[in-house]
């Protein structure tokens, strides 16, 4: 086995040299580019938002700003739910409706808060959680 003996000495100093070489054309790459400067290395400011139509893009929210994220997709009446930074969901539940589908996004599926306040000449009720009765008992037809 004198051969592999003599082969290895002659491996051995060109893999050194080969190795110091790619360690040298690594080291102008990263500072040609300004790969190694601290402020090259920050992360860009994420974009902070309260909700999101869907689970993952909620998720992926949460997890970028480092707070909860409301889940529009999975809201109800009586229910909603948020997606943490660490990935998690938590759903909070109210004993009484709480919120309603915004009319004008209908098909987006977004719930808003119920609001106490009267819109227009006062007769829409929109924000009732329950149909519009008259007083003595009859139902409203508008």
């Amino acid at each position: 086995m004198p051969f592999l003996g003599r082969f290895r000495d002659l491996v051995r100093p060109f893999a050194m040299l080969t190795a110091a070489a790619l360690l040298g054309s690594l080291v102008e790459v990263v500072a040609s580019t300004g790969m190694a400067s601290p402020a090259a290395a920050a992360p860009a400011p994420v974009e902070r938002v309260t909700d999101r139509p869907d689970r993952v893009s909620a998720l992926a929210a949460a997890r970028a700003q480092g707070s909860r994220v409301k889940v529009d997709g999975e809201g109800s009446a009586v229910a909603e739910t948020f997606a943490n930074p660490d990935g998690s969901l938590t759903s909070e539940a109210y004993a009484a409706p709480a919120f309603r589908r915004d009319g004008a996004k209908r098909d987006a599926g977004r719930w808003v808060p119920l609001s106490a306040a009267l819109s227009g000449a006062g007769t829409s009720g929109h924000d009732r959680p329950v149909g519009r009765y008259l007083a003595g008992g009859g139902r409203a037809g508008w």
